[in-house]
């Protein structure tokens, strides 16, 4: 869609600072409002001009999405939501992280929190922080599902170097979604199985780990074929799996079942079919999951919950700029 100083002014905004580096937030935020977008013209995106949005008379609700990249630590989120919010603008936050923040950011969080109307939110923790303020939406996944036909599998295969072994994958764009983890799981595959990272990490040259990378993908369509050629997923959150993980919410979107660490967090959601969960603080955890590889792959393919689709999340949002609108008449 159009964005930035080019869309004409509209009702509502949906702002997020464009990112120098992959940011899974920002992705968010440009997937769901493109969709609202489509359907309702007041709705527009912008990823710079924040301060006119304060002067801007025709914009009557900003809603922002957090991500730490964007904001970074500076006051100026803080004083910018305040100065909003004085010019008589509803504003609306959208968070993706707490548990798994450190202390210093939580506190941050929860003040950025303070000068919001009302703020979305998949950390249950921050839910109960918050209390009627806050409302429960899903991460879902920012990676549109693209077919790979059957006869396309194999030269896919072929050109990542995977052979014809079993493809243990792991998707993300930082080391904080357990990669650590995962690189232990690589080193215990079974001979037939071979590990696949997707994503943002870099890509380490002459690593003769045996594993493959792809490094950062720009094309959304590449990253859903390379998400395919997965035969399961490994996704060793340090803070367990749970509703904020866009990464498993891809795998659910693209049928890979997923071996997951299970956490305080895990919701019934996070549950079902083709997701089968290892408690961190088992006897070792890296061989649990060793032995549920072939269950996995050979068991249920998962499906992603109708209540995390794009559909669903848009359709939160919306309820919400509604609700705004007739306060407003």
């Amino acid at each position: 869609m159009g964005e930035d100083r080019h869309v004409p002014a509209k009702t509502t905004v949906i702002y997020c600072p464009r990112s120098a580096r992959p940011c899974g937030v920002y992705d968010h935020a440009v997937a769901t409002a493109s969709a609202i977008a489509r359907a309702h013209s007041s709705v527009a995106f912008r990823s710079e001009g924040a301060w006119g949005l304060v002067l801007d008379g025709t914009v009557r609700t900003v809603h922002a999405h957090y991500p730490s990249v964007g904001f970074g630590w500076g006051v100026w989120p803080v004083l910018w939501l305040a100065a909003l919010r004085a010019a008589g603008k509803r504003v609306l936050l959208t968070i993706h992280e707490y548990e798994a923040a450190h202390v210093l950011r939580r506190l941050y969080i929860r003040v950025l929190a303070s000068v919001s109307d009302v703020v979305f939110t998949p950390c249950a923790d921050l839910r109960a922080v918050l209390g009627t303020r806050a409302r429960r939406v899903m991460s879902g996944s920012n990676i549109e599902l693209v077919p790979v036909a059957e006869g396309e599998r194999g030269a896919l295969r072929a050109r990542w170097g995977l052979g014809r072994a079993r493809i243990l994958g792991f998707f993300g764009f930082s080391k904080t979604k357990g990669y650590d983890r995962f690189l232990d799981l690589a080193r215990r595959l079974p001979a037939d199985w071979q590990a696949f990272v997707i994503g943002g990490l870099e890509v380490v040259e002459g690593a003769g780990d045996g594993i493959v990378r792809t490094g950062y993908l720009a094309s959304q369509a590449e990253t859903s074929r390379c998400l395919q050629l997965a035969d399961v997923f490994f996704c060793p959150y340090p803070d367990g799996l749970s509703e904020r993980r866009g990464s498993f919410w891809a795998a659910l979107a693209h049928g890979v079942p997923v071996i997951a660490y299970s956490g305080p967090q895990t919701t019934d959601l996070c549950r079902g079919p083709g997701i089968l969960l290892v408690d961190p603080e088992g006897p070792d955890p890296i061989g649990r999951a060793v032995q549920l590889l072939p269950e996995a792959a050979n068991g249920p393919k998962p499906r992603l919950p109708d209540a995390v689709s794009r559909e669903a999340i848009c359709a939160t949002y919306l309820a919400e700029y509604e609700r705004g609108e007739r306060e407003r008449r």
